[in-house]
């Protein structure tokens, strides 16, 4: 289990993070949770990511710098994703549209017709405004060129997640 510096984590949380965390404290009282199980729970999200890139070092490169408790799957072209799509339930989508099968925006089409309320993210390198307008018409969460920042993706993630669960939560599912 990772350590983590309770106060560093209650400046990036919501202001009532120390309220939430006490609660779930006294909550683990009665079911034999410790204080940093809890508080590794509610600092970390949880969730399931497809990254669908060509470009396998880009995969293991986001896989190096998201967080350990989300389920991750990677495929490198549009087929292997779908597949991926049609077993599994999949939260946040990260994909490079522009792979060299020449299928661009229809993957996104496909993915939307699939899990239509998954969040998709955008990392390209042939980026242009064009296509960044055509994926936000399709429901695109965030659009980012290659080379890209690994924590504002992991951001991007973190917030896809986080308006997952309130679809998830409001559609009582």
């Amino acid at each position: 289990m990772a350590y983590y510096d309770f106060n560093e984590h209650l400046s990036k949380r919501l202001p009532f993070a120390k309220e939430i965390l006490k609660a779930e404290f006294h909550r683990s009282l009665h079911e034999d949770l410790d204080f940093e199980t809890l508080l590794y729970q509610a600092a970390t999200p949880q969730g399931r990511l497809l990254i669908v890139d060509c470009d396998p070092e880009f995969s293991d490169f986001m896989i190096q710098n998201i967080d350990e408790r989300l389920t991750v799957f990677t495929a490198e072209n549009p087929t292997d994703a779908m597949d991926v799509l049609y077993v599994n339930e999949v939260d946040v989508v990260l994909v490079d549209p522009n792979d060299p099968s020449g299928r661009d925006l229809s993957l996104l089409e496909e993915i939307r017709q699939v899990r239509p309320h998954a969040e998709m993210i955008i990392a390209t390198a042939f980026g242009t405004v064009q296509s960044a307008i055509a994926c936000m018409r399709l429901g695109v969460k965030d659009y980012f060129l290659k080379p890209v920042d690994a924590r504002a993706i992991w951001l991007s993630i973190q917030r896809a997640l986080a308006c997952k669960k309130l679809v998830d939560q409001v559609s009582g599912g």
